[in-house]
């Protein structure tokens, strides 16, 4: 199960896995069972994959980036499938923070402008503590748009490793998937339980163009993830503000 983040390279993920010969695909790449439709039951969600046979060794899997975020969802996911194999990728939280912005702008569904979007997420985290989505309170909006509020892994890494332990999470770098696809992805095939694989297309999906985003903004989000980010270094040895 990849859980996130958005916009870090799980639709990549998800192909480059799909492609080996022992995995069978779901429906949809994302199911969004465990944070839109955990109500339905755990039978509907078993319905969404393929179904297994006497002898049968291939594996099968989602990917469903919100789950990362959502503060339910460890619980949901424990309950339900608890020896599940958890892959987390995780961006540089200024980039991916950019590049969710401009999905939304893409997708007609934003017309302020980024520093107008930071400067409204951070005043509203400072009040608050965070955009963290309840099912009973505004999902949907908060699900698209908590766009600053995604970028802050280190909270949402500490929900996960309270309930599974630490040898069911592979965290990855986004940068060094797309930098070195090749050692990135045997880690993962190994971590899922399966063999190498030497066949698979490393391009890029889902990926956007680049773009520049104001020095003013990008610095005040650098300041504001460096808690954060530091964090992440201590849970699971990751540097986010390293280069490469």
């Amino acid at each position: 199960m990849i859980i996130g983040a958005a916009r870090a390279g799980t639709t990549s993920l998800y192909v480059y896995l799909a492609q080996h010969p022992d995995v069978r695909v779901p429906v949809r790449k994302e199911i969004n069972f465990f944070d839109q439709r955990f109500a339905l039951g755990p039978d509907w969600y078993r319905a969404q994959f393929p179904l297994g046979g006497a002898g049968r060794r291939w594996k099968t899997g989602e990917a469903t980036p919100y789950y990362l975020h959502h503060p339910r969802v460890p619980e949901r996911v424990r309950e339900t499938v608890p020896d599940v194999r958890l892959v987390v990728l995780l961006r540089d939280p200024v980039e991916r923070a950019f590049s969710h912005y401009r999905l939304l702008v893409r997708r007609t569904k934003e017309n302020r402008s980024f520093a107008q979007i930071v400067d409204e997420e951070l005043t509203m985290i400072e009040r608050t503590g965070g955009l963290v989505a309840d099912d009973a309170d505004n999902r949907r909006t908060k699900r698209e748009y908590a766009i600053v509020d995604r970028g802050r892994y280190a909270e949402q890494l500490e929900r996960w490793l309270a309930v599974f332990p630490r040898d069911q999470l592979l965290v990855l770098r986004s940068e060094v998937l797309f930098g070195d696809p090749v050692r990135t992805y045997a880690r993962a095939l190994e971590f899922v339980g399966l063999a190498p694989f030497g066949d698979a297309d490393f391009r890029a999906r889902n990926a956007s163009t680049p773009a520049t985003m104001d020095d003013g903004v990008r610095e005040r989000l650098t300041a504001f993830y460096a808690p954060s980010n530091q964090r992440v270094r201590e849970l699971v040895g990751i540097d986010l503000e390293a280069s490469s």
